[in-house]
């Protein structure tokens, strides 16, 4: 796997580094029914459910996944009376898929309900609820090859009066790539391409939050956001997303649909957040270009956890009004953690620290001790705490050849209502089908 150096160019080396990074942080949850010896331990800021001592954090790897090889992206909504289920879905890729496409955790999305969103996690009987679109015979849409999870949300009347039923509805954010290959490098006189990297961003809709229709998007591959224009002026916001968009965090702020995507800026060499707006959340998205991207440009320290840019992150906002941003920080050698960024307006962010809230265990033989991303928040109001979802991966060091092979996602829990200060607990993993 490629770490990124001073001397990056854009070639295959970006490529690589790009879909490395976007590959790391799968997360799907699925937890125990039973507690074994909570074990306490703190480890910077965060509290994490530990199974044993190599396994601080983890409640699921990849190996307990039949024909899974990675997972990712935790979405999670909570009951809203003691009489729901807590709702997760994830995506994840198995071995049917071509290894020409680009090496990320996107593949096809899972449903799983549980009673307390730590243990049990039972699987829907039709789940995967959505898998690539050329499984359903539509080989040239955007996510033909494969598609990812950005966010789930029950979006306001707005958005439900453009459906019949305007009752329960959910709308899926997802992205993905077609089988459009991409030139990365030529060795030797032989081009080397991958599959599926310039990925464009979709949306689906549900009433049940298992069975999912897609709604065909206004651009040519059936897209709501596209990628920018390459070939825009360079001093213009159009062209930082010319690589790929995807990754979507929509939430929604008055009579407005706010998304929050990443891409990686070839020009500034960093991952970069960008945001788009929508009156319906659905069609009509207009980019306001990037608004977020880690550590300053104007920084020395080229050591700081985020200085190669933000990517995954979580969006939410405050009863104040304000704005908090946890996102997946990387560094310039590669590694990933945890940030935290406030704003007042949406638009305009500020990170909180130089040091992030949640990094790598200094445990090197740990199944995160390689990187932590993909941060999913949820507000606990019974103990007025925030309990995070996240993705760690193992450091080359403890895996062997692949950092990979036994990523997973964790838990944690704030002990302050702002979430900056947090402890590790640990729980046995399980998960079931449905």
């Amino acid at each position: 796997f490629f770490l990124w150096t001073r001397e990056t160019h854009m070639s295959i080396s970006i490529l690589l580094w790009v879909s490395w990074t976007l590959h790391i942080f799968p997360v799907c949850i699925s937890f125990s029914h039973k507690s074994y010896g909570i074990q306490r331990r703190i480890d910077r800021s965060f509290r994490r459910y530990e199974s044993h001592a190599v396994d601080v954090g983890r409640v699921l790897s990849v190996g307990e996944l039949k024909s899974v090889t990675t997972i990712g992206m935790p979405k999670v909504i909570a009951p809203s009376n003691a009489d729901e289920d807590w709702l997760l879905w994830y995506h994840f890729r198995d071995e049917k898929f071509s290894p020409e496409i680009v090496k990320l955790s996107t593949g096809r999305i899972a449903f799983a309900k549980s009673k307390d969103g730590l243990s049990n996690w039972v699987h829907a009987v039709d789940s995967p609820v959505l898998g690539p679109n050329k499984e359903s015979g539509d080989w040239f849409f955007f996510d033909s090859e494969h598609v990812g999870l950005g966010d789930v949300i029950q979006p306001g009347r707005k958005a439900q009066s453009k459906f019949n039923d305007q009752g329960n509805v959910f709308l899926m954010y997802i992205f993905g790539g077609n089988g459009d290959r991409t030139v990365v490098n030529t060795v030797d006189g032989v081009e080397r391409s991958v599959v599926g990297s310039r990925m464009e961003i979709g949306v689906a809709v549900s009433r049940d939050g298992e069975h999912w229709s897609r709604i065909e998007g206004p651009s040519p591959y059936g897209a709501i956001v596209e990628v920018g224009n390459p070939s825009s002026n360079s001093n213009s916001n159009i062209a930082f997303d010319s690589m790929f968009v995807g990754w979507p965090c929509v939430i929604e702020v008055g009579s407005e649909y706010r998304m929050y995507y990443h891409t990686y800026d070839t020009q500034q060499k960093r991952f970069v957040v960008g945001l788009a707006v929508a009156s319906d959340g659905l069609m009509k998205w207009r980019k306001l270009g990037p608004v977020f991207a880690g550590a300053p440009d104007d920084t020395d320290d080229e050591l700081l956890f985020d200085a190669a840019g933000a990517s995954r992150r979580h969006v939410l906002t405050m009863a104040d009004g304000s704005y908090k941003m946890f996102y997946e920080g990387v560094s310039k050698s590669g590694s990933h953690s945890i940030g935290l960024a406030q704003s007042d307006d949406g638009v305009n962010w500020k990170r909180t620290s130089n040091q992030p809230v949640l990094s790598c265990s200094n445990d090197p033989l740990a199944w995160d001790s390689g990187g932590v991303g993909s941060p999913h928040l949820v507000w606990m109001p019974s103990s007025r705490r925030w309990r995070m979802y996240y993705v760690g991966y193992r450091s080359s060091a403890a895996s062997g050849s692949n950092p990979l092979e036994n990523n997973g996602i964790g838990v944690a829990e704030s002990v302050d209502e702002q979430g900056t200060a947090f402890q590790r607990i640990s729980i046995m993993p399980s998960v079931s089908g449905g």
